[in-house]
């Protein structure tokens, strides 16, 4: 009997947990931060880029810091991420 954890388990718990999102959204930041476990990160966000009134918001975070987000905010237009989302269709999500 092994006492690894099965990550197949892990995921597919995680994928509901996402899909729990979708009914429960104060559940996101709880989500992100299995997200961000999983991929080894320090922050995770849903933003939405608003490129005709050059904004971003932040719609769910885990661990992202007011000032961090302050900045992404105050200098979205020299943002070079902001450029290549052009080459994206709408609605399609985009990670970067």
């Amino acid at each position: 009997m092994s006492h690894e954890p099965d990550p197949d388990h892990s995921l597919l718990a995680l994928v509901g947990d996402i899909y729990d999102c979708a009914i429960a959204p104060e559940k996101w930041p709880a989500a992100l931060e299995k997200v961000t476990a999983l991929l080894g990160g320090s922050f995770a966000a849903i933003s939405l880029h608003d490129t005709r009134q050059s904004s971003v918001a932040l719609k769910a975070q885990w661990n992202v810091e007011p000032a961090f987000e302050q900045s992404m905010a105050a200098h979205f237009a020299i943002n070079p991420l902001v450029s290549a989302f052009y080459y994206y269709d709408v609605d399609q999500p985009v990670t970067a």
